[in-house]
């Protein structure tokens, strides 16, 4: 291209040569930014650059921001699209009011500098809008260094959109953030990072909420809470306080702490939340630690776990607060570690409607195999009532004391309870308790047969007013078969153990019949590890009954007998002389 410095319209033909010709003065003109709109100065800060941006808007239709540094010293409004090239920044003086309700585009780079208040209300003519921010443009970036502190950047951003109409989204990316004090989160906002233990937030100091929201519909999602390097401690603040309605958290990871999430408000939601803990919040002599603390309605909690080797919070879930809760959904919590996993706290409000499903307490053997308290439990107290509450897929090991603890004092009422589809394996401890230590009542306990707590000692514990109780027989203390009919020759000076497949207390009926010689009886017994005995309800003369071991030559000579050894089994022992041809049936339970 050649062309004479005087001329004012020189025709320009591209390097492609199948584009058509066109002057010099259309080609600048797509290169134009705000210098070209404004004084000398431009771009060294030291100027208000306002003006040159509202002439470049006017005349264009949008604003082009060159490398430098542009200085908005009085109240400015952008309504059209903005492009910050590498290297372009703003900085709003302090009384100064940026206001932007069109789109922005810009690399991850600091754009809004000084202290002046910035506003992104993006305005769309048809229906609703939402805004993106890069919370580099307000110069939050990650960096492992403490001294990098970010909150008041990160405020910034976030208060850019307080007086927005809609939903925005504050974006991070990977790698470490530092916070020292809460940051409060506007309606609508989410809070987005790249992933749990990809975005993560060093957290110092152990005794402010992390994040507060300040109006409905807010999310928190995809990052990490972490201690930052040096820091020990518990921490006695919560993580995220949602004190406003239709809020989400998604994909969040905490480090240990006495209550990690409060819900406060209604039809939140809170899903893929994981837990570390290492250290021991229970030290700090609080009654309910808790990973999540939910004191409101509508509320659902979904795929929550907590690892670790050493120590956990009371509980994973709790549920209640000083306000009535209703219409709540539980589901797929889980721990490695001796924590109750979900705890309906009725001791100052009333509870109802809340669904409880795939609960899972495996603690490992590196706990040390301590006991918890229960997978799963109920406490009342007061006047307050807890009611309509389904329970399903519950499954613990041995190192819970019981699968479900039922606990009411004063005058509350504990009804309508529904619990199927659960296993509690070990063999000790209890399988469910029912225990009302007040005045008021515990009943409408519905426990489906497919509830198997069979390993237990003690399957069911029932305390004080417990009634209405829909329970299947093995919960009752005994499991009857069908019954055992069995026949065979036993010979003269021999013995038989009957029920060899019996489990820890076996207990019935035992009905014997030969003709040739005569033998004929009727025995009760109870056959386990203590307290053994068998009774002869009716029989011939040569019919006896021991307590001790029977080998074939124990009882007495000519008689046959019917005995109890000390591990509790049931044997028959032939002296009559001769071979007996037996008929016996056994009607028995556990």
């Amino acid at each position: 291209m050649t062309y004479d410095l005087m001329a004012t319209n020189i025709g320009y033909q591209s390097e492609t040569a199948s584009t058509a010709p066109r002057s010099l003065q259309s080609f600048m003109e797509e290169h134009r930014t705000i210098r070209d709109f404004g004084s000398a100065e431009t771009g060294q800060g030291l100027v208000d650059d306002g003006p040159a941006i509202t002439k470049m808007a006017n005349a264009l239709g949008y604003v082009v921001i060159p490398s430098g540094n542009f200085r908005i010293i009085s109240d400015l409004t952008i309504s059209v699209p903005q492009y910050y090239q590498a290297g372009a920044c703003l900085t709003v003086d302090n009384a100064s009011t940026l206001t932007i309700t069109n789109r922005i585009h810009s690399s991850n780079q600091w754009i809004f500098q000084g202290v002046g208040k910035v506003i992104i209300n993006i305005i769309s003519t048809m229906g609703e809008d939402a805004k993106l921010i890069t919370a580099g443009w307000f110069g939050v970036f990650p960096t492992n260094a403490l001294v990098s502190d970010v909150t008041d950047k990160m405020q910034r951003a976030l208060n850019s959109m307080n007086a927005q109409t809609r939903e925005g989204i504050l974006q991070l990316e990977c790698g470490s953030y530092h916070l020292s004090k809460t940051i409060y989160v506007p309606r609508g906002v989410e809070i987005s990072g790249r992933g749990m233990r990809r975005t993560i937030f060093d957290i110092s100091g152990l005794d402010f909420t992390v994040f507060e929201t300040t109006g409905n519909a807010c999310k928190f999602t995809n990052f990490q809470f972490e201690f930052p390097t040096g820091q020990s401690g518990v921490r006695t603040a919560p993580y995220i306080h949602v004190k406003h309605n239709t809020c989400e958290i998604d994909s969040i990871w905490l480090y240990p702490t006495t209550v990690g999430i409060i819900i406060d408000e209604n039809w939140c939601t809170i899903r893929n939340l994981r837990a570390t803990y290492g250290l021991d919040p229970q030290a700090l002599d609080i009654a309910d630690t808790s990973v999540v603390w939910a004191r409101t309605s509508g509320f659902s909690i979904i795929d929550v776990t907590i690892i670790g080797t050493t120590f956990a919070p009371h509980h994973i879930v709790r549920v209640g607060h000083d306000t009535n809760i209703s219409a709540g959904n539980i589901d797929n919590i889980h721990t490695t570690l001796p924590a109750t996993a979900v705890f309906l706290d009725n001791r100052n409000c009333s509870i109802s409607r809340i669904n409880i499903s795939n609960i899972i307490g495996n603690p490992a053997s590196s706990t040390g195999n301590q006991q918890f308290d229960s997978l799963t439990k109920i406490v009342a107290a007061g006047a307050y009532q807890c009611t309509y509450i389904t329970l399903h897929g519950l499954v613990t090991n041995g190192n819970a004391d019981s699968l479900l603890h039922i606990d009411g004092s004063d005058t509350s009422v504990i009804s309508n309870i529904s619990l199927g589809s659960a296993v509690a394996q070990g063999n000790t401890g209890y399988g469910i308790r029912l225990i009302n230590n007040g005045t008021g009542a515990i009943r409408n306990i519905n426990i489906a047969g497919d509830v198997d707590v069979s390993g237990r000692p003690i399957r069911l514990e029932t305390v004080g007013n417990v009634t209405l109780l829909n329970i299947p027989p093995s919960l009752r203390g005994s499991h009857f078969s069908a019954p055992f009919i069995e026949n065979f020759t036993l010979g003269d000076d021999q013995a038989r153990i009957i029920g060899d497949n019996r489990t820890a207390i076996f207990a019935g009926v035992l009905i014997i019949g030969s003709s040739n010689p005569s033998v004929n009886g009727i025995f009760s017994f109870r056959a386990a590890s203590s307290s053994n005995h068998v009774t002869m309800i009716a029989g011939a003369a040569n019919m006896a009954t021991a307590t001790t071991p029977l080998s074939g030559s124990s009882g007495s000579d000519g008689r046959f007998t019917v005995g109890i050894d000390s591990s509790g089994q049931l044997i028959l022992e032939n002296r009559m002389g001769s071979n007996l041809t037996l008929s016996i049936t056994l009607m028995a339970g556990y």
